[in-house]
């Protein structure tokens, strides 16, 4: 089930935004492993807000908070200290794109477990790997442009945010796929109406 996320803004440090999640814990519970920080996990938003925050981000520090939506009235109603909220959107879309070229059967065989055992809730979009044999090419590899055997891909994984972690995680791990940052697209301000 994708479970539904909120991208919270708040000016201030990353160490002042982990200690209010840590001063959290005992209202979330386990649930904090489900609470990410934006930067660590390379997640980047990509809606207006993103990018003019993006040119503001010159004279303060704007640290991204992905959580479980059900959690935001935890971290709106929660003592800021010096942190503010200075943003909150509904996230209504996770991806990343990815690819690949590879001219060796092991690594070919890895590639495709990754991308056939996929996390709960993950799809793929665009995917249709290309898989070619060339006999006559045997044994010129090494310095030919041409290869005896050649698996190629690209697509985009969307899903929940754990599953997306899981799977950019594993493809991080094989050299040969190319792994863009997850992206997030934001929905409904929730501070709307905030004075």
């Amino acid at each position: 089930m994708d479970r539904p996320y909120v991208e919270i803004v708040f000016e201030g440090s990353p160490e002042g935004v982990k200690a209010l999640v840590g001063d959290l814990v005992r209202e979330l519970g386990r649930d904090t492993e489900y609470v990410y920080l934006s930067r660590e996990v390379g997640i980047e938003g990509t809606s207006r807000i993103h990018r003019f925050l993006a040119k503001a981000h010159v004279a303060t520090d704007h640290v991204h908070l992905l959580v479980p939506a059900e959690h935001f009235p935890v971290f709106r109603a929660a003592p800021l200290g010096d942190l503010k909220i200075i943003a909150a959107h509904e996230v209504i879309e996770k991806h990343f794109d990815f690819s690949f070229e590879c001219y060796n059967r092991d690594h070919a065989a890895v590639i495709k477990k990754i991308f056939s055992d996929l996390p709960e809730g993950v799809a793929l979009e665009g995917f249709s790997p290309r898989e070619l044999e060339d006999e006559s090419a045997k044994g010129a590899e090494l310095y030919s442009p041409t290869h005896d055997y050649e698996f190629t891909g690209k697509g985009t994984a969307k899903g929940p945010v754990r599953g997306l972690l899981a799977l950019k995680k594993a493809a991080q791990d094989e050299p040969l796929i190319d792994v863009g940052e997850v992206r997030i697209v934001l929905g409904k301000d929730l501070l709307d109406g905030d004075a």
